[in-house]
């Protein structure tokens, strides 16, 4: 399971490999945690974030190691990788905002693949809708919506001066677009807790970096390296900025 899910080399941020075993232990040890997320609350845990949940059960763990300094260093560098894993894999950008007390894994695959990407999803549900009724190139104005002059319906006027009427309204606009005119895309104004909530919102915590070379300097059966850092900062002396996005590279 490590291997597959977690790519086959781990390396600290000198380069050197770590040793299969503290890996496998390591990771082993926190998905038996994983898998006490789900459906354990008691009074003790009603307070503690996911985060403060995986560190205290981990310093349990620390405790029943008897190894030298130099392999307690790395696992807690391995620790810090899994912390960040989790993170990325649950979609916050820190395993200390979410709740331990509201956390629960539904199961399901890992990864879904669909073939030919998500627009493949689109193309099979228009098959279903007349052309005549997919209007494209038609920038909308305003959205009114639960005013009273429709009854319960919406009506959405376009920029060349269409009025369309209509049960329901989805907007998919991205994010900023959304901030940007939601004080005057809605007629009325959306409540005010909508609009401090869509306001606050961020964009997501995960960010890809393609790198190519010439060729390959790995073999066929290579899936990745992960980076363990085992050394602070001020550590480091000159080799990576002090407030660098390094340390939280995955693979």
């Amino acid at each position: 399971m490590t291997e597959d899910r977690y790519g086959n080399e781990f390396r600290t941020d000198n380069g050197c490999l770590i040793k299969r075993k503290i890996v496998e232990d390591v990771n082993g040890f926190l998905d038996e945690v994983d898998g006490e997320c789900n459906g354990l609350r008691d009074i003790t845990t009603d307070n503690l974030s996911m985060g403060q949940y995986y560190e205290k059960r981990f310093e349990e763990y620390l405790q029943s190691c008897d190894e030298p300094e130099k392999e307690m260093v790395t696992k807690r560098g391995v620790f810090d990788w899994r912390m960040r894993w989790e993170s990325h894999d649950n979609g916050c950008a820190s395993l200390y905002d979410a709740a331990f007390s509201r956390y629960q894994n539904y199961g399901g695959e890992y990864l879904i693949n669909v073939e030919g990407g998500f627009q493949s999803i689109l193309c099979t549900l228009v098959k279903d809708i007349p052309v005549e009724c997919i209007r494209t190139d038609m920038p909308v104005s305003r959205i009114n919506w639960g005013n009273g002059a429709f009854s319960s319906r919406c009506m959405v006027e376009t920029e060349n001066g269409e009025h369309m009427v209509c049960d329901y309204v989805i907007v998919t606009v991205s994010l900023g677009v959304l901030q940007q005119e939601m004080d005057t895309l809605f007629n009325p104004s959306l409540p005010q807790t909508r609009k401090e909530a869509i306001s606050r919102s961020g964009f997501g915590n995960i960010v890809k970096i393609f790198l190519t070379w010439s060729e390959p300097f790995w073999d066929n059966s290579f899936e990745g390296i992960q980076f363990v850092w085992t050394r602070k900062m001020d550590e480091m002396g000159d080799k990576v900025p002090m407030k660098t996005f390094t340390k939280k590279v995955m693979r």
